[in-house]
């Protein structure tokens, strides 16, 4: 049999334009896995706090690592600050 591959796609959001006032800035990604809701994520996973991405830029690098992760099956998908450095993503 011929196995499905799932779709993954990601979408960059404002924080500002969140429903629930969490008072977090910045921007956030969800990853949507055959069109619903897999990931919700407004702030930088692995740091401390809760803070958003500086730019829609950061959030889409960290969101293309997931989708990779996603797809080869590294579950739970997570993200080290060692990654995040060398992605050059600001904290």
């Amino acid at each position: 049999p011929v196995e499905k591959k799932m779709v993954l796609e990601a979408k960059i959001f404002s924080n500002d334009t969140l429903k629930a006032n969490t008072g977090i800035s910045g921007f956030g990604y969800d990853i949507y896995r055959d069109k619903a809701l897999y990931i919700h994520q407004p702030n930088i996973p692995a740091v401390p706090g809760y803070k958003g991405f500086r730019s829609p830029d950061d959030a889409l690098k960290v969101a293309s690592v997931m989708q990779y992760k996603i797809q080869e099956n590294i579950l739970p998908p997570s993200i080290s600050i060692a990654e995040l450095d060398s992605l050059g993503v600001g904290r």
